[in-house]
């Protein structure tokens, strides 16, 4: 299956919004100002997966992260809006750092996020806080371009087929794989797959 993602540049919605300096974006002000323009784009869109595309942007600080993302995310987990998968491109080391802040910083339970960064070369990387160790080797499969059902993760593992589903299922509820319902001879099954 082709995935499309939609495609945000980050550097178009900043300037789009009309703040001043659409390459630095620190603190909360801006994200504020630029969440309508970057929403419209996510949620107008009818793809489910959206890549938010950093190039061109100078600095972007933790605050401007979380107000602008993770309030999205927030308001996702509560099923208050439409749910979309979104990863990171094109971050710079210094935007790549103040994320790994956000993403990694302690969270109560119900507010745990995960976010993929698309690196060179369909390349990732997961910032999370604590994502289980057999979770994360399931990810690790899928990320490197495989489409997986339950019964290959049950065959690969050697563990039940409603186990491997659960494991599977936790990555698709993060928000950090896709998932496609597809027909075969036997019934309906869910696949996995990488989100880019």
């Amino acid at each position: 299956m082709i995935k499309v993602a939609n495609i945000i540049k980050i550097l178009q919605v900043a300037e789009d919004s009309g703040w001043k300096t659409p390459n630095t974006l620190i603190w909360r002000e801006p994200a504020q100002k630029i969440k309508p323009f970057l929403n419209e784009r996510i949620y107008k869109n009818s793809c489910y997966i959206c890549e938010l595309d950093f190039s061109g942007i100078d600095t972007v600080d933790g605050s401007f992260i979380d107000e602008l993302i993770v309030t999205e995310l927030k308001k996702m987990n509560r099923c208050q809006i439409d749910k979309k998968i979104i990863y990171l491109s094109n971050l710079n080391d210094v935007t790549l750092y103040n994320v790994e802040l956000v993403f990694t910083k302690k969270r109560p339970p119900n507010e745990k996020f995960y976010m993929l960064i698309k690196k060179t070369n369909n390349d990732w990387h997961l910032f999370s806080e604590g994502l289980e160790a057999s979770l994360l080797e399931v990810l690790s499969i899928i990320m490197k371009g495989r489409c997986l059902t339950s019964n290959d993760i049950a065959k690969q593992f050697n563990i039940s087929v409603p186990a491997a589903s659960v494991r599977l299922k936790n990555l698709f509820d993060m928000r950090i794989v896709n998932r496609i319902e597809e027909t075969t001879a036997t019934g309906k099954e869910f696949v996995y797959e990488s989100v880019f």
